[in-house]
């Protein structure tokens, strides 16, 4: 009998395991569910942030304040078109020739120092093991394809989100018992006012971080400014990972000049950078949750890990969302607890 409760008790554990493991690879592989989901209703909240402005200064109805945000948007990437468009027809194949290279001015320069060996021929193998039998093209192409088929998944679910938002939030609250519902409202109205600052503010601060780029880097005469600015405005929408993205091509272009414009190169990305952290993100903190950019950076690690590119991205709304969750509950819990 002892042996056989042993077996039963053994198979029993082995199947909480098997059954764990089972939940969490799930988990893993729908997270990225739940990563589009939110960066549609990122895109529902821009849009509904335009309109509740809007609606504000002029008093007129939400159906035609949410119709002024669209045109608004619809108008503004019109004039960017125009004015970006002509400039970045003929700087994106220019910026293709000048960093290969960039690049390989600066390998015939420092490919006899010491750290070459150990940071740069490592990278240099591993991309002609990845060339080799056209896998980094295959890479490049499914990747590619992949996030064309995320964006129009997030730019679909976005438009509905947009059109009714209360459809959705009924029913997500619907799902909760009757005596839970008002509280499931509450938090969904702090959640969606908590990242609609801080999208507002990400997006007063891509702003500045293109421009000030811009102006720095004609002011360097540095090559293709308009572009590189673009792709520093974008990029930055990405905490730590972003300006160290955008400084790379600028930085290779202007040591194809001069190594002294590669430093001011360098010199000009930092004190936008110190611009960006000192005056712009505690801006943006006051309207939202102040949060340890440690915390930050180890959660884009781990999501990154996990979900790829949309968990790097989307790290900091994510975090937004577990504080205002558990300070909602632990309110709650205190509450009725003192009660």
């Amino acid at each position: 009998m002892d042996a056989s409760k042993r077996v039963k008790e053994l198979t029993t554990v082995i199947a909480i395991a098997l059954l764990m493991v089972v939940f969490i690879i799930f988990f893993i592989k729908a997270f990225k569910v739940v990563l589009l989901l939110l960066a549609a209703v990122l895109i529902a909240l821009y849009f509904h942030g335009i309109k509740s402005w809007f609606q504000r200064k002029t008093k007129l109805s939400t159906s035609v304040s949410l119709g002024f945000a669209f045109l608004a948007t619809l108008l503004f990437f019109i004039i960017l078109g125009f004015l970006v468009v002509p400039s970045l027809e003929s700087q994106i194949p220019q910026l293709k020739e000048e960093l290969p290279k960039a690049a390989k001015q600066l390998n015939n320069q420092f490919k006899h120092t010491q750290w070459f060996g150990v940071l740069v021929e490592p990278l240099q193998q591993q991309l002609s093991n990845q060339n080799e039998g056209g896998k980094f093209i295959k890479q490049f192409f499914s990747s590619f394809f992949g996030i064309a088929g995320d964006v129009y998944i997030i730019l679909f679910l976005g438009a509905f989100f947009t059109i009714q938002p209360s459809v959705y939030t009924k029913g997500f609250t619907g799902l909760f018992p009757k005596t839970y519902q008002k509280d499931v409202a509450e938090l969904i109205n702090k959640l969606g006012t908590t990242l609609k600052h801080w999208l507002m503010g990400k997006l007063l601060s891509m702003s500045v971080v293109g421009l000030l780029t811009l102006v720095g880097l004609l002011v360097l005469d540095v090559p293709l400014a308009i572009t590189l600015a673009i792709f520093a405005a974008l990029v930055s929408f990405i905490p730590n990972v972003g300006p160290l993205l955008s400084l790379i091509p600028a930085v290779l272009l202007a040591a194809s000049i001069s190594p002294q414009l590669a430093l001011y190169t360098i010199l000009l990305y930092i004190g936008i950078q110190f611009v960006e952290s000192n005056l712009i993100t505690p801006y943006i903190n006051q309207r939202m949750i102040a949060m340890p950019m440690a915390l930050v950076l180890l959660a884009q690690v781990v999501l990154g890990l996990f979900t790829g590119y949309l968990g790097l991205i989307l790290a900091v709304p994510i975090i937004a969302i577990l504080i205002v969750l558990i300070k909602f509950i632990y309110k709650e819990r205190l509450l009725k607890s003192t009660e």
